[in-house]
């Protein structure tokens, strides 16, 4: 059985002063059903220090679906409007909407004075984030971007190997990440539905990690298919292939994100981080099934690989790796709420992740290596929109500078 006390352990620096089985549990409103529910759904069930007090989403028989699976009388609404009309009590909100209603709610829960945890990107221009990131600060409220990777006790291992392991000086990380092509569908929304929104999401994931083990991002080159995240030559079915390669030089070496799409059952996962001393390889998945569990194995130059064992979190608990991380993200979510905990993560960390996205499409537009921080905030919505109507707008391809 699964308990909160095995969350309250090492890696989170905001432990608990009044551990959570003596606090009121966190009253959480959730606004996005369909998403919410997917990604916090498991991790949510039995917490019972962060408690479902509200769901909120545009489809109400969606909403109210949830809230009879989750049991006794979770109040349920259309609007985030609504919500806040009633006598529904709630301590914060939890924003998992598509990305291009996440600002709006996101201001309106500050507004109303409560914390946001949202998923990133919070939003689809860097203006409407930076908009979002003002309102924050002024309204003195908690914006805490969800990164579920950063508890992960995996992704945890990987940041102590970078900074105290015998990998010497990290000279490059490599992030493919592939999502089956019947696992995502289409839209007709070029900006935050299908491949566009995957490729963002993704991004801002595998983007974060590498400034996390890396640093900060100096320059981006790119090449991003617009033909499949905008959905030109709709009416063909998607083939296997890279949907985005982007090559981001770090204050600590080069970092490649290779995301893509295959015919697997699964996503695939792998990190691997090559060092002067040798290379550190994580894979979270392999696409098949066939491994049923995360490895991290450490190869030193000129030897043979040996297997780092899991994580104490993970093998003492027999947990999966997502539903730790995803219950850690929310039990953080609490400390910092609730005992006013240092926040592992900021806005900032967000926004610099959404930042090397957006550069990687203007790679790609521009046919040239873009330098950060960025000059201007790039109209993602008028880039593809141009790209649909005539898919030959970008520049002809010359071979980028790496």
């Amino acid at each position: 059985m699964y308990s909160d006390a095995a969350d309250e352990q090492p890696n989170c620096q905001s432990l608990a002063v009044i551990p959570p089985a003596l606090r009121t549990p966190l009253r959480l409103a959730i606004i996005g059903c369909g998403q919410g529910r997917s990604r916090y759904g498991a991790a949510l069930t039995k917490l019972a220090s962060v408690q479902i007090a509200a769901l909120v989403d545009k489809d109400l028989a969606k909403a109210k679906v949830w809230a009879r699976d989750i049991g006794g009388r979770t109040p349920a609404y259309e609007t985030f409007a609504g919500l806040l009309a009633s006598d529904t009590q709630f301590d914060a909100v939890l924003v998992a909407t598509a990305i291009e209603r996440r600002s709006e709610y996101a201001q309106a829960a500050l507004l109303a004075g409560k914390p946001v945890l949202c998923e990133v990107p919070f939003a689809s221009t860097l203006t409407e984030m930076d908009a979002l990131l003002d309102s924050a600060t002024q309204q003195g409220r908690l914006l805490l971007p969800a990164l579920p990777r950063r508890f992960d006790p995996w992704f945890q291992a990987v940041a102590e190997h970078t900074k105290h392991s015998r990998l010497g000086e990290l000279r490059q990380i490599r992030c493919d990440w592939s999502f089956p092509i019947e696992g995502i569908t289409d839209s007709d929304d070029i900006v935050t539905g299908g491949w566009n929104a995957l490729v963002q999401t993704l991004g801002c994931q595998t983007a974060d990690l590498c400034r996390w083990w890396q640093g900060d991002a100096k320059t981006v080159s790119a090449d991003v298919n617009f033909a499949d995240i905008s959905g030109a030559g709709r009416g063909r079915r998607p083939l296997e292939g890279t949907l985005a390669n982007i090559i981001v030089a770090h204050a600590h070496g080069q970092s490649t994100h290779q995301l893509g799409r295959s015919r697997s059952v699964l996503p695939d996962e792998k990190y691997t981080l090559t060092g002067s001393e040798g290379t550190l390889t994580l894979i979270m998945s392999t696409g098949t099934g066939a491994v049923s569990a995360p490895s991290l194995r450490w190869q030193p130059n000129g030897s043979a690989a040996e297997r780092i064992a899991p994580p104490v979190e993970i093998s003492d608990t027999g947990i999966s790796a997502g539903l730790v991380r995803m219950r850690r993200l929310l039990l953080h979510f609490a400390d910092c709420v609730q005992i006013h905990a240092s926040p592992l993560l900021s806005c900032a960390d967000a926004r610099a992740a959404l930042e090397i996205v957006h550069a990687a499409y203007l790679s790609t537009q521009e046919n040239s290596k873009v330098t950060l921080p960025l000059r201007r905030s790039p109209d993602i919505i008028g880039l593809l929109t141009a790209f649909r109507a005539n898919p030959s707008f970008l520049s002809p391809g010359t071979d980028k500078e790496e």
